[in-house]
């Protein structure tokens, strides 16, 4: 749930445990009465907009579209347009593999070739891939990046897509920053 800091966290030295509170404008009271004496497990982070699952539902649309028409897999049109739009994964940054391995059929591993290679002693070319996050990752910035490129390809293709103002619609309800 999204919500704030209320105060400072505080120190109980009687119980020799930290009081933190939260303020939420959620009703979230059917779940403290579920919860009230149960241990939990807490993660608190930075809140960040994300997309609506229409945007992505309307990526893999627009890709299984692309894919139909030129005859290549959905993996290989998902791939190249997350390593042509997509954000870089931050934490893992990049790899580096064989070159013939073909990193366009991956599903659950998103690649952008860069053009930094290294034959090896073995004979065989090894390429530096910058790793790409997953869609399902995105904020609503990064995703409305995505989609449009993804749709201006569409375009090219003389795939149809939604109309400017359907797109504009959308985007206002992703929330772009």
């Amino acid at each position: 749930m999204k919500g704030k800091w209320h105060g400072a966290p505080y120190w109980d030295y009687a119980d020799r445990k930290w009081l933190i509170t939260f303020e939420v404008r959620e009703n979230k009271t059917d779940l403290f009465d579920k919860t009230r004496d149960k241990d939990l497990t807490i993660e608190v982070k930075e809140y960040k907009e994300r997309r609506s699952l229409n945007a992505n539902a309307y990526f893999h649309l627009l890709v299984d579209k692309i894919a139909s028409l030129t005859g290549v897999t959905h993996s290989e049109v998902h791939n190249q347009l997350i390593a042509d739009y997509g954000v870089m994964d931050e934490e893992i940054h990049h790899i580096v593999m064989d070159d013939s391995i073909p990193w366009q059929f991956f599903s659950a591993l998103h690649l952008r070739p860069t053009s930094h290679t290294k034959m090896m002693d073995n004979g065989k070319l090894y390429r530096v891939y910058i790793v790409m996050r997953g869609s399902h990752t995105y904020n609503t910035a990064e995703m409305s990046r995505l989609i449009d490129g993804t749709v201006s390809e569409a375009k090219e293709l003389g795939i149809e897509i939604l109309s400017p103002d359907e797109l504009e619609r959308m985007k206002q309800q992703w929330k772009v920053s």
